[in-house]
Order: C-alpha cells, then sequence, then structure tokens
C-alpha cells in the first residue's frame, strides 16, 4: 500500500510540473524612486571654451559679411564691434544685451545664450544684421 500512495504522489507531482501552467514566481517590489523637491533640470551642454568674433560696419557694409556661427547653448560668445557711426548692437531676444557702440570707440558685448534656435545680432538705427548666432 505504501508503494501506491508513494506512486500516485509521485504522478501527481509529475503532473502538476507538466500542466504547463506556471505560477509566477516571488520577486522583490522595485524600490520607489527618492522624492525630489524640485523637478530637476538639464544639465547644460558641453562648451569648448569662449568663442570670439570682430565685427566691423564701415561705410554701409558689414566686414566679415554677416554670417552663421554655431555655438553650444551655455557656452560664451565674446563680441567686438566697430562702427563709423554711433548705433545701438542688439541681441534678438535678450532685451538686456544691447551696448552703445560709437566711431573710434568699439565696443565689447560678452554673453551666454541660454536658449537654442538662430539669435540675430544686429545695429538697431542701421537695420542691419551684423551676424548670426545657431544655438544648439
Amino acid at each position: 500500500m505504501l508503494a501506491v500512495t508513494v506512486t500516485v504522489a509521485g504522478l501527481a507531482l509529475v503532473a502538476a510540473g507538466c500542466s504547463g501552467e506556471e505560477k509566477p514566481a516571488a520577486s522583490a517590489p522595485a524600490p520607489a524612486p527618492a522624492p525630489s523637491s524640485s523637478p530637476a533640470a538639464p544639465p547644460p551642454p558641453a562648451s569648448s571654451g569662449p568663442l570670439t568674433r570682430n565685427v566691423d560696419f564701415r561705410g554701409g557694409q558689414v566686414n566679415p559679411p554677416a554670417e552663421v556661427v554655431e555655438i553650444a547653448r551655455g557656452q560664451q560668445i565674446s563680441l567686438h564691434v566697430s562702427s563709423d557711426r554711433h548705433d545701438d548692437i542688439e541681441v534678438t531676444g535678450y532685451p538686456d544685451k544691447t551696448e552703445d557702440v560709437d566711431p573710434g570707440d568699439p565696443e565689447d558685448l560678452d554673453f551666454v545664450p541660454d536658449r537654442p534656435g538662430d539669435i540675430p545680432v544686429r545695429l538697431r538705427a542701421a537695420g542691419v544684421d551684423l551676424l548670426t548666432l545657431r544655438v544648439r
């Protein structure tokens, strides 16, 4: 009788293992993310150091001719602007970045673009683009 009981119990175990039904394995729950007090800001892109450009406006002409200058967001740009007439240098979209330029008194304008896109730098009264910064 004992042999019959062991045989039946063994067959029951084999049948349960071959039934195709799998029981989910117990796993530890994933840890919850740590709460934060403020949303994470994206890291600033790497820059390759300050970028310098010299621009001269004489006789109605920009030298070198207005160009598109590629720059990384967060990278410093230093502009050295000279002109044969009084005018205001303006950086489109950055109202706090304007400077006066006068004949014989070149102006330096330094800033760090903080958003991607095209940013024209121009002489306001002359309505002339000196260059366009393409911030990536």
